[in-house]
């Protein structure tokens, strides 16, 4: 029972037993005890390596599934990690894309509000111009129509009369006729089709001439053209019909 339950104190036993053996001199049953002690001690040792040696590997083995579980959860946070950076990645790319979208309907809103108000103020000017085109129209072609009825019905009318008559037909003739190239004009430009005939010119002395077109033509208004004068000439790239034309109507 002391062998198998306590190993250790029963090799001590026969330790003691063999000393005690080899003091009366019986050396034989003496090295008996030691060996049966030493083996004893050995198997001991054995049983005491064996299991230190599985604790050990089961130590062992514990830690290393500690070690691997926890690298599996490492491995998986960083894969959450990685995920979550990721949609975070199209998340910011969804924003700014987002962001630029809202920018661009608010330009192209912007764009159609400005057309649209370039829209209505050409039409409000295509009215205003309708307007007093119809207008400018109706005098000189009553003009043309009355008094060309007159000469064509009184034959007895007076050769100064007549060519007074004749004269203010030319003239409103002269007047529809400028209306009607006006508005072919103005055609034009709408088509973007208008050709200027663009040259190099001294604008001072085309001013001049503006101001001396200008005065004879209101020499009955009452109308003054003041003159600024300069000695040294200064030319400029610019459309001489249409620039007497635009500073005719102008000062009229």
């Amino acid at each position: 029972m002391l062998k198998k339950n306590f190993p250790n104190d029963y090799a001590e036993q026969l330790l003691e037993k063999a000393r005690i053996w080899k003091q009366v001199g019986q050396n034989e049953k003496a090295i008996l005890f030691y060996e049966q002690a030493l083996s004893l001690k050995d198997s001991v040792t054995t049983v005491l390596s064996n299991t230190q040696m599985k604790q050990i590997k089961k130590r062992y083995n514990i830690e290393k599934n500690e070690l691997e579980q926890e690298r599996r959860n490492n491995r998986t946070q960083l894969l959450y990690l990685v995920f979550i950076f990721v949609i975070l990645i199209l998340l910011f790319i969804f924003m700014a894309r987002l962001f630029m979208i809202r920018k661009a309907l608010k330009h192209s809103e912007y764009e159609i509000r400005k057309a649209m108000e370039a829209v209505r103020q050409t039409n409000e000017m295509k009215n205003r111009f309708l307007s007093k085109m119809s207008y400018n129209i109706r005098t000189p072609l009553n003009n043309v129509v009355g008094f060309s009825q007159l000469i064509a019905c009184e034959p007895n009318i007076d050769k100064e009369t007549r060519q007074e008559y004749t004269n203010i037909i030319h003239q409103s003739s002269e007047k529809l006729m400028k209306l009607v190239n006006d508005v072919l004009d103005l055609s034009r430009l709408e088509a973007q089709m208008m050709k200027f005939q663009v040259q190099d010119y001294d604008v001072i002395e085309l001013c001049k001439e503006v101001c001396y077109m200008a005065r004879v033509q209101n020499e009955q208004t009452g109308i003054k053209i003041l003159r600024l004068y300069r000695k040294r000439p200064s030319y400029g790239m610019i459309s001489t019909c249409y620039y007497y034309s635009i500073s005719v109507e102008t000062t009229s």
